[in-house]
């Protein structure tokens, strides 16, 4: 499975700390903590009697990693939208 940067891109872009509650974003915030992308205070999943609840993520930085994450992932994107479909660089 692929990581999605694009929460990552919203974050640089935010002034932190910031408070995340969906439970889509909060989960992909917890991969970005392991990955060390991030720091973030994420508390566990609460299992209560009827389902679970996850409380906000709250981000507090992103980490140097993450900033080269971002200067990687950008840099292959610029440079993917410039070729052709279906060829390689140099390939005519």
């Amino acid at each position: 499975m692929s990581l999605s940067y694009k929460l990552l891109e919203r974050l640089a872009d935010l002034r932190l700390p910031a408070t995340f509650d969906a439970v889509n974003d909060v989960d992909v915030l917890r991969s970005y903590l392991a990955a060390g992308l991030i720091t973030a205070e994420i508390p566990d999943i609460a299992r209560r009697a009827g389902g679970s609840v996850q409380s906000p993520a709250r981000v507090l930085s992103v980490t140097p990693e993450g900033q080269r994450t971002l200067r990687r992932h950008k840099h292959r994107s610029t440079w993917a939208g410039n070729q052709a479909p279906g060829r390689s660089p140099g390939e005519f």
